[in-house]
This record gives C-alpha cells, structure tokens and sequence, in this order.
C-alpha cells in the first residue's frame, strides 16, 4: 500500500515537471523536435536495473531517460528523496 502511495507521489511530482517544464516560458528554450525526458521510479522489492530495457528503448527512441533511486525507507522520506533527485535534472 505504501509503494502504491509513493509511486503516485513520483507521478504527480513528475508531471509537475512536466508540466513546468512545457509551459510557454520555457518554450523557446526548447526545439519543437526535442521529446520530454521521462523519469522511471522503481517500486517496491524491484531495483533501478529492473527499468534497463525500457530506459534502452526509449533511449533508442530519441528520449531522454532518468531512473530515479529509491531507498524503500517510507512514504514521506521516499517522497522526500524523489523530490530532491528530481530538482537535480
């Protein structure tokens, strides 16, 4: 139940990110051709490996791939973590 709970937190934080990142202010930094990156959270019991090809994948379609570490300590200190990893890319 906490793993569900801190994936939608990724999620949500991510598509803030996203959200962000596509807004009108930050429209002429990009080019039209430029795809978003996408950031993968693993959940629980499953390491960052287990996302290596999807991030292959994806990297061979053009995007830019993240996996995100998580330390599987807790809803709020994983959140917390995620939130820091994401403010560094």
């Amino acid at each position: 139940m906490n793993r569900i709970r801190v994936a939608a937190a990724a999620i949500a934080v991510t598509g803030t990110l996203a959200l962000t990142a596509g807004s009108p202010a930050n429209a002429a930094a990009h080019c039209h051709h430029t795809r978003p990156m996408i950031v993968l959270v693993h959940g629980a019991r499953a390491g960052a490996s287990r996302w290596n090809a999807v991030t292959t994948r994806l990297q061979h379609q053009g995007y830019t791939v993240k996996v995100a570490p998580d330390t599987l300590r807790g809803v709020a200190t994983d959140t917390a973590n995620l939130k820091t990893y994401l403010a560094t890319i």
